[in-house]
């Protein structure tokens, strides 16, 4: 993984953890949906965004959120992997650059 994508995905994760932790989930869904775009083709990684964002919605109380992001915790792990097999590198991303083959640390 690039060294500033890695480094973007961090910031964004850490600062919606932070967020969360401060009870504040308005300030954490930016730095989610951040997250989000950024490990779209990272099963686990994409997951995780979607649990981070299921613990925003109960944190508000959100059933509806939390009912979203239930789903799609499953379907980003699974359908993730499937769109990877098949994924063409951005265009601003250099050919041997794969996201499909970081794992969570």
């Amino acid at each position: 993984m690039h060294n500033d994508l890695r480094a973007a995905i961090d910031e964004s994760f850490l600062n919606a953890r932070q967020a969360l932790g401060a009870k504040s989930p308005q300030r954490a869904y930016p730095w989610l949906e951040r997250a989000h775009i950024l490990t779209q083709r990272m099963p686990l990684l994409h997951a995780y965004s979607h649990w981070l964002m299921f613990l925003a919605g109960w944190e508000e109380r959100d059933y509806r959120e939390m009912l979203g992001q239930a789903a799609r915790i499953p379907a980003a792990l699974l359908f993730s992997k499937i769109w990877c097999l098949w994924a063409v590198p951005d265009e601003q991303e250099s050919a041997p650059f794969n996201r499909c083959q970081y794992q969570m640390s």
